[in-house]
């Protein structure tokens, strides 16, 4: 669909897709296939040319609980997630352009975005931060923090938990895409808007990639 639709880049496919008045968005990947049907709104709305903000969601890897003493920030990962986040790291490098992250001050969280620096070592030369609003488990504290957020920033890559990135996900989209971010997974949403208020309902999920499904 991609090749008819004439578009080569999966980054671009739901601009590209809908261009071409196709009311179903399916986005290829050698890993995966993901079909997610856009709105009419949606559809018009690109079709327009309107402006758009690109939300990426990256959930940390999977962490230890080894030890029983340690508070929940302090915890590290767990040696599935020690090799889980370069290898999101690396597949992500073939999909994204190196951008800054803004990162949960969970230990878990810092060392998820330093194992995917490792895999994806351009990553590494970018001026990340640690928001220690980012370190929550409520959607509406993201909605929250994203408010304050200039409107002049096209995208966002944000390293947190769950259930709120999965919970967010829903909001965005105003429909349930998923019932839960597995650890390291990673979601793209294109959101149909100028800025980053009023988000619920503005997106779709246009990307999504789980360490399970990395060769």
């Amino acid at each position: 669909m991609l090749e008819r639709a004439g578009c080569t880049s999966a980054h671009g496919a739901v601009r590209c897709l809908l261009q071409h008045d196709l009311s179903v968005v399916e986005i290829l990947h050698p890993s995966y296939t993901y079909i997610e049907t856009c709105s009419q709104t949606f559809r018009e709305t690109l079709r327009r040319g309107c402006p758009m903000k690109t939300l990426h969601l990256l959930r940390h890897a999977k962490s230890s609980w080894d030890d029983p003493l340690l508070a929940d920030r302090d915890r590290p990962l767990n040696r599935r997630g020690q090799r889980d986040a370069p290898r999101m790291g690396q597949a992500l490098s073939t999909r994204l352009d190196p951008m800054a992250v803004s990162c949960s001050p969970a230990r878990r969280a810092r060392l998820t975005l330093e194992g995917l620096c490792q895999g994806w070592p351009e990553l590494a030369n970018c001026a990340h931060d640690i928001q220690e609003s980012l370190y929550t488990f409520d959607y509406r504290d993201l909605l929250d923090w994203l408010s304050c957020v200039p409107g002049s920033s096209d995208s966002l890559f944000l390293v947190g938990h769950n259930p709120a990135f999965t919970d967010l996900a829903n909001v965005l989209t105003g429909t349930p895409v998923l019932d839960n971010l597995p650890t390291a997974g990673y979601l793209r949403l294109e959101l149909s808007t100028d800025g980053w208020t009023d988000l619920p309902g503005s997106g779709v999920l246009s990307e999504r990639l789980f360490p399970r499904e990395l060769r």
